[in-house]
Parts: structure tokens; C-alpha cells; sequence
């Protein structure tokens, strides 16, 4: 996410007005609107993938209700790909970065429980017998996952994420 996409999505989920928001970035209304959809669109799924507690942002109101939810998540994208993915990759490479080990430690268990969304459905089983025997034994593959975890650089994993509710009549 560019700076201007960066102001424009917080200048919205603050109560500005899109027509000003979106010149503020630089941007026709339209073109600001849908880059907050994108922006969106990443934030679900990063909110699944990452099993946070369940929020709506798919319009600009549920976005808004949801805000701090929804900043917490826009930062935590930018810190993956900021440094978050270069760290795992040295990480799971077999590398010593220079971080406390409790750091490494914390970032790499949210990384291990995301990485069964990307395995395909016949690597699951080897993953769940031993997380770190299937790292070790797949290194390149599961490298070559980080780089498809959710991000701005990369393109969403899962394209439609709905959500429905259904109505059940009582008896």
C-alpha cells in the first residue's frame, strides 16, 4: 500500500468524507473507494487466516464500527512486509537473526498457525504429525509460502470471502 492509499484508508475509517479523502490522496472518489475495497479485501483475510476474532469490513460503516480491529490489522500486513517476512525466511532458512529469542519465538508460533491456510489439502497431515520435520523436510516449499501470506505486495490468496447469516425459524 502506497502512502496516499495508507492516508486515504485511515482518513476513511476516521469519519472523513470519501470525495475528501480520496483528493487528499490524490485520487477520483471512485478510484479512493476502491482502494479502500482492496485494502479490505486483505484485511479479511488476513482476519481469518491469523484467527482474529470476527469483524465486518466489507463496507465502509462496518469498517468504521470496526476500526481499531481493522488498524490493527492494516499494521500488522505492513509489518510483515516491512520486515516480518525477510525475518521468518531467515527463520525457517536456518538462520540466527539478531532478535531476543522470545521475539523470534512469538512470531514464528503466529507464523506455524498460519501456514496450514497455504498447504494443500495432501501436505496437511505430514504438517500436523510435526511442524518443525515437515519445515525441515519441505524448506523451499514452505519458504515459498511466506511469500504468498497475506500482504500488499502479493495477490489475495482467497478471492471471495462471504459471510452470511442464516435465520433459523423456532419452533
Amino acid at each position: 500500500m502506497t502512502e496516499a492509499e495508507n492516508l486515504l484508508v485511515r482518513n476513511l475509517l476516521n469519519g472523513v468524507a470519501p470525495e475528501t479523502a480520496a483528493r487528499a490522496a490524490g485520487l477520483a472518489e471512485e478510484e479512493g473507494l476502491a482502494a479502500f475495497a482492496e485494502a479490505m479485501r486483505r484485511v479479511a483475510e488476513y482476519r481469518m487466516v491469523h484467527c482474529m476474532p470476527f469483524f465486518e469490513c466489507g463496507t465502509l460503516a462496518q469498517a468504521r464500527a470496526s476500526r481499531l480491529y481493522v488498524l490493527q490489522a492494516l499494521e500488522e500486513i505492513a509489518w510483515w512486509d516491512g520486515e516480518g517476512r525477510e525475518l521468518m525466511i531467515e527463520v525457517f532458512k536456518g538462520g540466527r537473526p539478531q532478535r531476543a529469542r522470545g521475539e523470534i519465538e512469538a512470531i514464528a508460533d503466529r507464523t506455524l498457525a498460519a501456514l496450514p491456510f497455504y498447504l494443500e489439502k495432501d501436505e496437511l497431515p505430514a504438517y500436523r504429525r510435526g511442524r518443525m520435520a515437515f519445515i525441515r523436510d519441505h524448506r523451499a516449499r514452505v519458504v515459498g509460502l511466506l511469500e504468498r501470506f497475506v500482504s500488499f505486495r502479493a495477490p489475495l490468496l482467497l478471492k471471495n470471502i462471504a459471510h452470511e447469516t442464516i435465520h433459523v425459524k423456532q419452533p
